[in-house]
């Protein structure tokens, strides 16, 4: 009986299951979304799983590659990636560099004369040197020529440069104004310009003179700041020309202006026929100004106008040099032209085949220029003959006392005889592709696209340690003694007129101290007719009484008489 009813009660269960069920709601279509959305997901979590499985699979294989590879890579290819390395950390820098320079140029451009300090960076010795037929042991060996010393001054080409006579001014494309000793290349100091600069720089013994974003500058020569800095009224055309007291600069508004360099007052202008793009040149009252239009006036800054005229048949360009009695300057009409600088007539003109682009270059027996494609002269100052040329020559890169080393063709550099002008020997400067223009010293400087600048010595053919006077600093274009000739009848101009150089005592003769007894006869001195070769010399009782005060180790008039017959005679 228990077990019939525990059947049933069994059965009972099962047939209220089945109606329960028969009687079960269906699922709404958001139950169905959420069903299959969640079966998805479990499938994407499952695939994923597999993936970051097989990604650790093939990156520990990766990893076992590039171990086995890095273990068998050879000596020189560890080198390779190592210079690899270094060139991304460099390119990053440079990048760094030129985002840092756009910024500050732009502030410069805002703001002119600002932001005008000195970069952190100054230059360093480079232990890297180029591969240039230039530092072959054999060719510096066999012409005796020393590697100086060579710089990195920041990764910047050089744009302009000159060389004086105790420095190496340098300008980059990076508006750096480097100041260095050219023997040494010791830094003396770096000044960061506003802009590029308006051509070449003038200089005198203290200061060097440029415009920059039409702001002018005197640069003190030995601590590199400012002396004088202000912004001009009018828009410059021309680099600067100091005369005494005051600037000489044209405007592109085609005048010719001289302000007071202290005061900043105007002091006159002239009105040329045309602009003027090449610096002036001033001697005492007059001022030699070149024009666009082919004329050369010599303005009287004492009368206000224009004392005579020269005219070319096309443009000046070129800064003029002056000479004694001369000036010398090239024009865009291929001819190299001498005109006398107080009268205005033509002494010469010499014709060549291609422009002159740089000021000449003037010695006392030649006047020395290159004409771009043609070839480099060799003229008489006087006359204007030629004394010898260089086919394909270009301007001097280095003076030595017997050669001449200029810019070849193809970017070499050739060692030329001063007085035949015959080519010593030639090599190939290359990878440098800056070669600044010397005529004062024995060294070649050469630079680099990335900023690196060399100094070659002649030690071979070195200069006397004495320069001539032309060389002088601050007296490139004066005469010999500092006596400048003037225009006859002219007045001598007080204002700008250097002072007189002070005349030595004779060496060995000096004048008796106070306590000294007098002679007991002292005869006039007369003119004293110079002995024949034949004649003996004069007899000593006729020689001029020995000075007790002559320093020891100094020779007695007598005795330098003495000789000077002897030589005579012999």
């Amino acid at each position: 009986m228990p077990k019939r009813t525990l059947a049933f009660s069994s059965a009972l269960l099962l047939v209220a299951a089945a109606a329960f069920a028969a009687q079960e709601r269906p699922r709404t279509w958001i139950e169905h979304v959420r069903f299959h959305t969640l079966r998805t997901l479990q499938s994407l979590g499952r695939e994923l799983d597999a993936a970051v499985v097989a990604v650790r699979s093939n990156a520990a294989g990766l990893k076992s590659d590039v171990a086995q590879g890095l273990a068998s890579v050879t000596t020189e290819g560890r080198r390779g990636l190592d210079h690899a390395s270094r060139a991304v950390s460099a390119t990053t820098a440079r990048a760094f560099r030129d985002t840092h320079d756009t910024f500050l140029s732009a502030g410069r451009t805002l703001v002119p004369g600002v932001a005008s300090q000195p970069k952190a960076k100054t230059p360093v010795a480079s232990d890297r040197l180029v591969d240039s037929p230039m530092l072959a042991p054999h060719f510096l060996r066999g012409n005796d020529i020393l590697l100086a010393w060579h710089l990195d001054t920041g990764e910047h080409p050089f744009r302009r440069s000159v060389v004086l006579s105790d420095r190496l001014i340098l300008e980059t494309d990076g508006l750096d104004l480097f100041s260095f000793e050219p023997r040494t290349g010791v830094l003396h100091w770096l000044y960061s310009l506003p802009g590029p600069s308006n051509g070449t720089y003038d200089s005198d013994e203290d200061a060097i003179f440029l415009i920059a974003k039409d702001v002018y500058y005197e640069i003190d020569r030995m601590v590199g700041r400012p002396r004088r800095r202000f912004a001009l009224t009018f828009p410059a055309s021309n680099p600067p020309a100091v005369h005494g007291n005051e600037v000489i600069i044209n405007s592109w508004e085609r005048r010719v202006i001289a302000l007071n360099r202290e005061t900043r007052v105007r002091e006159w202008a002239f009105v040329p026929n045309d602009n003027v793009v090449a610096a002036v040149r001033a001697q005492n009252e007059l001022v030699y100004v070149p024009d666009l239009a082919g004329n050369l006036v010599g303005y009287s800054t004492t009368g206000r106008q224009a004392r005579w005229t020269y005219e070319a048949h096309d443009a000046f360009r070129v800064t003029p040099v002056l000479g004694l009695t001369s000036i010398i300057l090239p024009a865009d009409d291929f001819f190299v032209h001498c005109v006398n600088r107080f009268s205005g007539l033509a002494h010469w003109k010499y014709p060549v085949q291609g422009l002159v682009t740089q000021p000449v270059w003037l010695e006392e027996r030649a006047v020395y220029f290159a004409a771009d494609g043609d070839a480099f002269y060799a003229v008489e100052p006087k006359e204007g003959k030629l004394i010898w040329r260089v086919p394909k020559g270009g301007w001097p890169v280095a003076v030595g006392q017997d050669n001449l080393y200029l810019q070849g063709a193809g970017k070499e550099i050739w060692c030329i005889d001063r007085k035949t002008g015959e080519k010593k020997w030639a090599v190939s400067a290359e990878p440098f592709t800056y070669f600044v223009r010397n005529t004062v010293s024995d060294h070649i400087f050469l630079g680099t696209d990335d900023g690196q600048i060399y100094a070659f010595y002649l030690r071979g053919d070195h200069l006397e340690k004495k320069a001539p006077p032309s060389l002088e600093k601050g007296k490139e274009h004066e005469a010999p003694g500092g006596i400048e000739p003037r225009e006859p009848g002219a007045k001598e101009d007080t204002e700008h007129a250097a002072p007189k150089p002070k005349m030595p005592a004779p060496k060995g003769l000096r004048p008796p101290a106070k306590n000294a007894e007098a002679p007991a006869e002292e005869p006039k001195e007369e003119p004293k007719e110079q002995p024949k070769a034949e004649e003996a010399p004069p007899a000593a009782k006729d020689a001029p009484r020995v000075n007790p005060n002559t320093p020891a180790g100094e020779k007695t008039p007598a005795e330098l008489e003495e000789e000077e017959a002897a030589k005579k005679k012999e």
